[in-house]
């Protein structure tokens, strides 16, 4: 560790200890702590009310609720003899009426009854648009008019930590090395794939997104970036229930989506359909110069495309409950899409002792792209709360590209074809013993790619290009997390191990490359609760990035004969140790969580470019020597008005790139932030305005500098129909200003290049909920209460 690592880390470690120096005096002396259970679902009970009362007394002495995990830690000011009531709606109101409090209390485990079944509940309010823990930010998205007409990928770029590019690359933390979840479930998807599929969700059809910046050992190892689960809408109500949305955007984007469910006692099944389809424009140029070379002065490109995009995504749920105790489930959900491109190329050669030269190339891309996902899932609650859970999951993709080429005259065709599936078999064990919990569990992965490309010039006798490619790997890992609660302080510390086998195989090149090795992942999870609304976080772990098929393929890609690209078979597995702290605060009316975040990042793969004499790029994936990335992050969520709701997330950084063992060039230190804001407005008249602003400060790189990106979104929701309806206007980038722009220095050659795709788009959306709950007598209570 050189001499600034060592300084980075003290920094971090006395900060750390005077944080919790600094709070400590906040802890109380005497403290009532437990966990609220629901008796028949044996799932956390958050946000029950807790009262005590000084015996023979009618006036509350002190209250507190519970929180999300159903736990509570009640101050005691002064000791004595008390009665403890605790109470949430629909469950029976359960007393301790003579509770000694002279010492701290850990009543452990407390089981609420459900209350006699009412004719009809009625509950509105508004759902907390996020809700933020120490290790996990979860966001309420459905109910965000932002959101309308878009697809999971808009949603996604509206969060905090979260970029996402205008290619649709999404990157967490500066690192695109996400894993990507689907209700739970392993998607199988890595690189470009995974903007390809979340374009075809709609985000009408998304409830939830969860982020994890810090996995611990039980997730998958391969998630160095961190961890994102989208959860899909479904049916939460017993009964018959369903959605149906339609939108409208300039001037063909098309997106509608239903939902239906049905839920008993003892079984309940999902249905969800949704259709995205539009054209999209883009515009590309380039302009690059180089005063070294004897005979080319110039060389400059301007291209212009449209995109249209047809997307289908449907999903199915099955949820069996056989016993009390048991339950297996079943989830499939599957996805089409068809994407045509055509773009128009103009290339310019300035030329300095002959003529300049000028060509027009025409494309037609021709992509269809179908995902199946389908899981089995078993859980078993058994004795003192322990659980045995059971899991398969199985990801199918199969992509198939036709490419056709005009250029000065000659006619080139492409045909590539993408196969690609991921089992992958879970078992997890939860076994609370005394005051230490066990999670103990198993995954065993297999992944295969298979990749076949033909490239040929139509009536010449030039040899056609072929490229086949397979990719295999079995991955078996086991891990064993133990954690304990002791009065205010958490701990959980894991341990994982991953045994790695691959193959990588290419007929055209007669590559055949096999690695096998381990791998050993820790975590270390710590947390301490600092009076009533305060909470202290440590988070670190260990993860690992495997080269996925694209990486390693060393076929070129010859769509575009003066942008090449190809894998590197030689690059090997990166590893990244993640570590923050997390101080989180909440009171009535804000939530504040801040966090120092640092990340070592060896063998990091990176593409490098490289460009000859006439201009033309070759980008090849290499291995950099590493890079640290450390800074800090604030997300606040605040009710300045009753109606006003406000979040606002500011991201500062400074990240060391090192690729010298490639060339002392490949080096860059920056420093720079991103922020985000997102409010809502309610007005009279059920109205709702939405406005959402982004700014990302320039970026350095290795071989020059990204320009500043920023853009503005606003939103106009009206209810309708007794709140079962609402309309929604929505206008993303207003201004027009989001793009992408670079500055690059390779080879003697300065480029310039500027990317922009229509942003700026108008929607109009109407969604309409309906359903019906269960009955059970003639009386009916309305409660009106906000919830969580």
């Amino acid at each position: 560790m050189n001499a600034k690592n060592k300084l980075n880390l003290n920094f971090r470690i006395v900060g750390t200890i005077i944080l919790f120096l600094f709070f400590q005096p906040l802890v109380a002396q005497i403290k009532i702590q437990g966990e609220i259970i629901d008796k028949n679902t044996r799932e956390p009970v958050p946000f029950a009310n807790i009262l005590l009362y000084q015996q023979g007394a009618d006036s509350i002495s002190t209250f507190t609720s519970s929180d999300l995990n159903g736990t509570f830690n009640l101050e005691v000011l002064n000791s004595g003899l008390y009665k403890l009531s605790i109470d949430f709606i629909g469950m029976e109101r359960l007393n301790f009426d003579s509770l000694s409090v002279f010492q701290d209390i850990n009543l452990k485990k407390i089981y609420l009854s459900q209350a006699v079944t009412l004719d009809e509940v009625v509950i509105t309010g508004k759902k907390a648009n996020v809700k933020l823990g120490l290790d996990k930010k979860t966001f309420n998205v459905s109910d965000n008019p932002i959101n309308e007409g878009g697809n999971a990928t808009d949603v996604l770029s509206n969060l905090p930590s979260v970029d996402v590019d205008q290619e649709g690359n999404i990157s967490m933390r500066g690192s695109g090395e996400l894993r990507i979840l689907i209700d739970g479930k392993p998607t199988g998807l890595s690189g470009e794939d995974i903007g390809i599929v979340l374009a075809q969700i709609p985000a009408n059809t998304i409830k939830d997104i969860e982020i994890i910046t810090v996995p611990t050992a039980k997730y998958d190892a391969e998630s160095a970036g961190g961890i994102i689960n989208i959860i899909l809408k479904e049916n939460k109500r017993e009964g018959t229930s369903g959605n149906v949305n339609v939108s409208y955007g300039s001037w063909d984007k098309v997106n509608l989506s239903g939902l239906l469910g049905l839920k008993k006692k003892t079984f309940s099944i999902d249905l969800s359909y949704g259709l995205r389809t539009g054209t999209f424009t883009n515009n590309r140029e380039t302009l690059a110069e180089n005063s070294n070379i004897d005979s080319l002065n110039l060389f400059s490109t301007t291209a212009a495309g449209k995109k249209n995009n047809q997307a289908h995504l449907g999903k199915v749920k099955l949820n069996f409950k056989t016993s009390e105790n048991t339950e297996i489930g079943i989830n499939s959900l599957v996805s089409h899409g068809k994407t045509v491109n055509t773009r128009s190329t103009d290339y310019f050669w300035n030329n300095k002792n002959m003529d300049n030269q000028t060509s027009l190339r025409e494309a037609l891309n021709e992509q269809s792209k179908l995902g199946l996902l389908n899981s089995l899932y078993f859980s078993w609650r058994l004795k003192e709360d322990a659980k045995l859970s059971l899991s398969s999951t199985h990801a199918h993709g199969a992509t198939s590209t036709i490419g056709s080429f005009t250029e000065l005259g000659i006619n080139q065709q492409e045909q590539n074809t993408l196969f690609s599936d991921d089992f992958t078999q879970n078992i997890d064990f939860v076994l609370p013993r005394k005051k230490i919990k066990w999670e103990i569990g198993s995954q065993f992965t297999h992944r295969q790619i298979k990749n076949n490309f033909l490239y040929e010039t139509i009536n010449s006798f030039s040899p056609k290009q072929e490229n086949n490619f397979k990719y295999f790997d079995h991955i078996t890992a086991a891990y064993l997390m133990p954690s304990v609660q002791v009065n205010t302080w958490k701990v959980s510390a894991g341990y994982r191990i991953e045994h790695t086998y691959s193959n990588s195989k290419n007929s055209s090149t007669d590559l055949d490359i096999e690695r096998s090795y381990f791998m050993h992942f820790p975590s270390l999870n710590l947390s301490k609760k600092l009076g009533k609304n305060n909470e202290l976080g440590l988070n670190y772990s260990r993860r690992i990035t495997r080269p996925n098929a694209k990486q390693l393929n060393p076929g070129i890609s010859l769509a575009d004969p003066y942008s090449l690209s190809a894998g590197n078979p030689d690059i090997t597995p990166a590893t990244n140790d993640v570590s923050e702290v997390v101080w989180l605060t909440k009171s009535t009316n804000l939530t504040l969580q801040n966090t120092l975040f640092y990340q070592i990042r060896k063998n990091r793969v990176r593409r490098i470019r490289f460009v000859d004499d006439q201009g033309i790029s070759t980008v090849k994936w290499m291995n950099y020597k590493g890079e640290d990335y450390f800074g800090y992050e604030l997300f606040t969520s605040i009710e300045l008005l009753k109606n006003w709701t406000t979040n606002f997330s500011i991201n500062i950084y400074q990240r060391n790139t090192d690729g010298s063992n490639i060339s002392e060039e490949y080096k860059a230190n920056y420093f720079g932030w991103d922020s985000k804001l997102n409010t809502t407005l309610s007005l009279p008249g059920k109205i709702l305005i939405g406005l959402k602003g982004e700014y990302n400060s320039p970026k350095e790189i290795v071989i020059g500098t990204i320009d500043a990106r920023y853009h503005v979104d606003l939103s106009i929701q009206k209810k309708l129909f007794k709140n079962k309806g609402k309309l929604v206007l929505r206008w993303s980038d207003i201004f027009n200003s989001k793009q992408f722009k670079i500055a690059t220095l390779v080879d003697n050659w300065v480029q310039s290049g500027i990317y922009k795709r229509e942003t700026r788009i108008l929607f109009i959306s109407f969604n309409y909920s309906f359903g019906q709950t269960k009955k059970a007598n003639k009386n009916k209570i309305k409660n009106i209460r906000q919830t969580n």
